[in-house]
């Protein structure tokens, strides 16, 4: 028999076990994350630098080349080609369009330093200012705008005197009064505050229409450089446009299918195919440390979540009162746990070292996409198989342990690494917790 107190001493230890293995499965995942982040901008650059290889230029030839290797339909049905001269052909119109524009053929006369519509601006803002200063004279009391806008002292004002702001107001329109040196709000300030204001509206809708007319001529000559300048950029703008939707297509296609039809061209880009190469190793990459984060260690930290509830509940169980010094049965004990930590640690120290080997990977010029199964990727990659943190790419392995990767070229450091894989591979298989 055991005593209560030991056995919740026993469950705190189970406890203190978990957490240290479920810290360490934290700091996994979050160094997953990162690698994550790293391999996606990898995977965003390999994916450009293969559309640069179907695509180094643009023309028909090709164009016709790209569709051959890759069957890319889009840019068959909608032909940057065409849509390239149409846009240079609409651009040439417009820039014929401008120059025989009056306003752009006088534009120095106009808004030159010393042309019609710049002289004419200084002239009505010399106009406008006396009307502006005059308004300021009203306006640089505090609260007149604010009693102008609600018609104070007018019929039209319905502030009721129950308001605090009521007498504010009221405190403020006598204050502007006098200030002013006037009687009345409503018979003599506001009346002498539109008839400047009137005016000041009536001179800035001149200025504002001058300035309208100036901006106008502005934006001719803007749209006709923008344009000038556009078209000898055209053939770049569209090349550009493709390839980005010529990634977006390689983003979600079938690799080793598009390196076998490379391969069954006349002759084969190899450019292309190492792209493709690189692509697909980096799309194997994150698949894998997806699977290990989803499938590996997320359900291995809610296991260890679990456990840590249930021994805190043993804790709080056997440290009452009436059980502390209690005796038990030995089989209360959760000794199996404690005994698998070796196992645990082991397992998550083999998972870290796959995320190191699998970031630091570069070789992916050596793989034959034709030739290898994408699962292949992971032995290549880590130089082992995955062990049951990586369930999804384990299975493949389970039914073929033999397989291993084609390379184009294996020398003496490419054997080198083989042989290490094959002792890592013969690691013990560890298990899912239990």
């Amino acid at each position: 028999m055991i005593p209560g107190h030991q056995l919740a001493e026993h469950f705190a230890g189970n406890i203190r076990l978990a957490e240290g293995l479920r810290k360490r499965a934290i700091g996994l995942s979050h160094s997953i994350s990162q690698a994550v982040d790293t391999v996606t901008g990898q995977l965003d650059q390999a994916l450009a630098d293969l559309a640069e290889a179907y695509l180094p230029e643009l023309t028909q030839a090709a164009l016709d080349d790209l569709a051959a290797r890759a069957s890319f339909k889009k840019l068959e049905r909608r032909s940057p080609l065409d849509a390239m001269a149409h846009e240079k052909l609409v651009l040439e119109r417009r820039i014929g369009a401008i120059e025989q524009d009056e306003r752009y053929v006088r534009r120095q006369w106009l808004v030159g330093p010393h042309g019609e519509l710049t002289r004419e601006l200084e002239e009505r803002k010399s106009l406008l200012q006396p009307w502006e200063e005059a308004c300021a004279r009203f306006e640089q009391h505090e609260h007149f705008l604010t009693l102008v806008q609600l018609g104070y002292d007018t019929p039209g004002y319905d502030v009721g005197f129950l308001e605090a702001r009521y007498w504010t107001y009221w405190a403020a329109g006598d204050r502007i009064c006098r200030e002013l040196g006037m009687d009345d709000f409503g018979d003599d300030v506001l009346p002498a505050y539109q008839k400047v204001d009137v005016e000041r509206v009536k001179w800035r809708a001149e200025v504002g229409a001058t300035e309208h007319k100036i901006n106008t001529v502005h934006e001719l000559v803007r749209e006709h450089d923008q344009a000038l300048a556009r078209i000898p950029r055209l053939p770049e703008i569209y090349l550009q446009a493709s390839r980005e939707a010529l990634v977006e297509f390689l983003r979600m296609a079938d690799l080793p299918l598009l390196a076998e039809w490379n391969a069954q061209q006349p002759v084969e880009n190899r450019e292309v195919t190492l792209g493709l190469r690189r692509a697909s190793g980096l799309k194997a990459k994150l698949e894998i440390l997806d699977d290990l984060l989803l499938k590996g260690i997320k359900p291995f930290m809610q296991d260890l979540g679990g456990r840590i509830t249930k021994y805190k509940r043993k804790v709080a169980k056997f440290q009452r009162s009436k059980n502390y010094h209690s005796g038990f049965p030995r089989r209360h004990l959760d000794t199996k746990f404690g005994d698998k930590q070796d196992k645990y640690n082991k397992r998550l120290r083999q998972a870290e070292q796959m995320v190191q080997r699998m970031v630091a990977y570069d070789a992916y010029d050596r793989f034959v996409l034709a030739e290898n199964p994408t699962e292949l990727w992971f032995k290549e990659m880590t130089g082992s198989k995955p062990s049951r943190m990586f369930p999804t790419w384990r299975g493949w392995y389970e039914r073929a342990p033999d397989a291993r990767p084609v390379r184009d070229r294996l020398d003496d450091a490419d054997q080198r690494v083989a042989k290490a894989a094959a002792i890592v591979s013969r690691a013990d298989d560890l298990g899912y917790v239990s």
